[in-house]
């Protein structure tokens, strides 16, 4: 089956299958096993338009914002009653 090499993520990465180095929208052919997970990963997409809805990325619900807890309060410096002075260091 041909694919055609999307670049990835960033849109210019490029993939090497056999030897041979293969760039952002070269077409490649290859079997679906594969290919499958350089489909999966959005590195190649058929060729073929009617064969592309097979391989369309499934939407997923966005996952819920995590509340972080709030930061607890500092404990205030405690300071010593009678604090040393110059004179107390011999």
């Amino acid at each position: 089956m041909k694919f055609k090499l999307t670049g990835g993520q960033d849109g210019v990465s490029g993939i090497e299958v056999a030897g041979k180095r293969y760039e952002p929208g070269d077409e490649i052919e290859l079997t679906e096993a594969k290919a499958g997970w350089l489909v999966e990963a959005g590195y190649l997409v058929p060729a073929d338009p009617k064969k592309a809805a097979k391989y369309a990325p499934v939407q997923s619900e966005p996952e819920p914002a995590v509340e972080e807890a709030p930061e607890a309060p500092l404990e205030p410096e405690v300071q010593a009653e009678d604090p040393i002075s110059e004179e107390d260091v011999a």
